[in-house]
């Protein structure tokens, strides 16, 4: 019998405090530590193995090399290697392990790190500064339905939030439309932005583990890390962008109608549901960093 979530994320808080037993800080500036640590390690992985699923479904290598750019704030740890070498890394080890079984069984788009988030980063005042206080789980459930987007429409929209934070907006829609149709996740041209570059990578972190869990896709996301107010009308800097190859949507469709049909689906939907592909999913002549770079 599956634990229920919030033991799960006991287990992973406990597993995260681990990382950081024999490093001789404070007790907030250890779990400090050790959250940055998880993220960092846990990014690193899941965007390899979102690299390695567009392999897996693209075209080719050149196709995914240009779906895929990232900028100098991806995953950023100061003095990485330095750090690494205090830390318990079986602990570190287990709670990426631990983190990508609770996305993986939980609801696609669970917002699994803001149960942490709070209680361990933004402590003794460090999220006063840049006036961070994440959306309460709820409230961005309910700003999720206030969107209520028809359920035919097919046309791909944008989402933008130019303070995501840890990404409780984003999973919350995310979370929307998958409930209505796991397909609809790829009518969503994701823009968002944070001051903190580690909030950027939060958001970024919860997004590819449950694309890579759920083996769903976004139309685009596009990450960067910018003041909102004072660099509004400039380039920002870049996170990550990924927009999803054409080929990948169309492999993934054929990929679930195979798997269907080895449970008994006779598989002459195949050519309708490539081109209800065709017609979902048309492709742009710009990306959003490309829109922003012609202003």
């Amino acid at each position: 019998m599956s634990q229920p979530i919030d033991l799960k994320i006991k287990a992973l808080k406990s597993s995260i405090f681990k990382i950081t037993e024999n490093c001789r800080n404070s007790e907030s500036a250890n779990k400090q530590l050790a959250f940055e640590a998880f993220v960092h390690l846990a990014l690193q992985c899941h965007l390899t193995i979102f690299v390695a699923r567009f392999k897996h479904y693209a075209s080719s290598n050149d196709e995914v090399r240009s779906a895929i750019q990232i900028g100098p704030e991806f995953s950023k740890f100061d003095n990485a290697e330095k750090i690494l070498k205090t830390l318990n890394l079986e602990a570190l080890e287990e709670a990426v392990e631990i983190y990508s079984q609770i996305v993986k069984e939980a609801p696609a788009f669970t917002d699994a790190l803001s149960m942490l988030m709070e209680e361990i980063f933004l402590t003794r005042r460090r999220g006063e500064k840049l006036g961070q206080f994440m959306t309460p789980k709820r409230l961005a459930e309910g700003a999720a339905k206030f969107v209520n987007m028809e359920k035919n429409f097919v046309a791909p929209y944008y989402f933008h939030d130019p303070a995501v934070g840890n990404g409780a907006l984003l999973l919350a829609q995310l979370s929307y439309e998958f409930k209505i149709d796991r397909n609809r996740t790829q009518l969503m041209r994701i823009w968002v932005n944070d001051i903190d570059p580690f909030m950027c990578n939060i958001t970024t972190l919860q997004v590819l583990t449950n694309l890579n869990q759920h083996n769903v896709d976004v139309y685009e996301y596009c990450i960067t890390c910018s003041h909102a107010i004072t660099q509004y009308n400039h380039e920002k800097p870049l996170v990550l962008n990924i927009v999803t190859p054409h080929s990948v949507f169309e492999a993934v469709a054929i990929a679930r109608i195979d798997k269907r049909k080895e449970s008994g689906y006779s598989g002459k939907l195949r050519d309708k549901e490539k081109i209800e592909i065709n017609r979902l999913i048309p492709r742009p002549e710009k990306t959003v960093c490309e829109m922003v770079k012609a202003k």
